[in-house]
């Protein structure tokens, strides 16, 4: 998605069109969104992976570009600033949401190679979230292995016990189907209790994310307020 102010808009439709040219699907608002704005621009977001914040004074100045890309950071896309005015620093929202990310300033650069550099960093964002699968998928195997671990016997007398076990079922049916019973039960058990485990895990995060985008969203209104303090007429 292309998030960008509609004054001096050149240099991002020349990026979007390079972007679709290379086969990449791109969202843009090419002709200036009318009606339910809000709704269509949070839309896109959510069906986008990465973000491309073109920063200039204008982009900064609009509240429809500020809703849009604090919206894609709540929402923890990947954001991209890039420069699209001459001289411009990011200051107030747009400098504290950018903060420590790296700029591609299609100013100072030439246009295939800032060009290259977006496409570089769409690529390691791609990279990177391929690797956060595979250590999910390497935590799963792992756990697996620790519950196998736990049900399996695990030394030389665990397993006489358990032959010798197999021994008294096979003479008394009466123990061998009790013994299955319990078997199955304290498997069940087991199984109820891991599930309630990673459910409890699962609520846990939603309320430390939940609780962390409302502090950043704090902090971003703080941060504005201080920037920018509200005017306060004096009664005559």
């Amino acid at each position: 998605m292309i998030s960008y102010s509609h004054k001096g808009n050149d240099i991002c439709h020349r990026i979007y069109k390079t972007l679709t040219a290379r086969d990449f699907r791109v969202w843009i608002d090419l002709e200036g969104m009318h009606g339910a704005v809000m709704q269509v621009m949070a839309n896109a977001v959510k069906q986008s992976r990465c973000i491309l914040i073109c920063m200039s004074e204008s982009y900064y100045l609009s509240p429809y570009c500020q809703s849009e890309a604090q919206f894609a950071f709540e929402k923890q896309r990947v954001l991209i600033p890039i420069k699209v005015q001459s001289g411009y620093k990011p200051d107030g929202w747009l400098a504290f949401l950018t903060s420590g990310r790296i700029y591609v300033d299609f100013m100072k650069t030439d246009f295939n190679a800032a060009f290259d550099k977006v496409v570089s960093e769409i690529a390691s964002s791609r990279a990177d979230e391929k690797d956060s699968s595979l250590i999910l998928l390497r935590s799963n195997k792992s756990e697996t292995s620790t519950i196998k671990s736990q049900l399996l016997p695990t030394s030389s007398d665990q397993s006489k016990h358990l032959k010798s076990r197999i021994g008294r079922f096979e003479d008394d049916p009466a123990e061998k189907n009790t013994e299955t019973g319990n078997k199955q039960s304290s498997l069940q058990a087991c199984v109820a209790g891991l599930q309630e485990r990673v459910e409890l895990m699962d609520t846990r995060f939603e309320k430390i994310n939940d609780s962390l985008n409302w502090i950043m969203a704090a902090i971003t209104r703080v941060k504005m307020a201080k920037d920018n303090p509200p005017y306060i007429e004096n009664p005559k």
